[in-house]
């Protein structure tokens, strides 16, 4: 006949004293706190690293605004130059587009 489990079970730990549970806690949060604080820098590292990107295109962007037309004066000049000594006709356009930026 096969033995009958008892229905009862040992304890398999011993008792802890309220202190021992207690510095167990306190462990276990100054770990939690450790990690949390790495977590935060990481974060705030994480972050800066994003706005990076932002940054550039705001100042691309307001350098684009503030230089524009100088900037397109000088690529229509360098434009007609290149077509007139390729020998190629700039036409009517091309000098349309000149008085425009003017």
């Amino acid at each position: 006949m096969p033995k009958l489990q008892s229905t009862q079970q040992e304890p398999t730990h011993t008792k802890e004293t309220i202190e021992q549970k207690l510095d167990r806690i306190a462990e276990s949060l100054s770990r939690l706190d450790r990690r949390d604080k790495i977590r935060t820098s990481w974060m705030t590292i994480r972050s800066i690293i994003s706005i990076i990107p932002l940054l550039a295109i705001i100042g691309g962007a307001l350098y684009l605004y503030w230089k524009g037309d100088d900037l397109l004066q000088n690529f229509t000049g360098t434009l007609a130059k290149q077509f007139q000594i390729h020998g190629l006709q700039t036409g009517p356009l091309l000098k349309q587009f000149e008085q425009f930026l003017r």
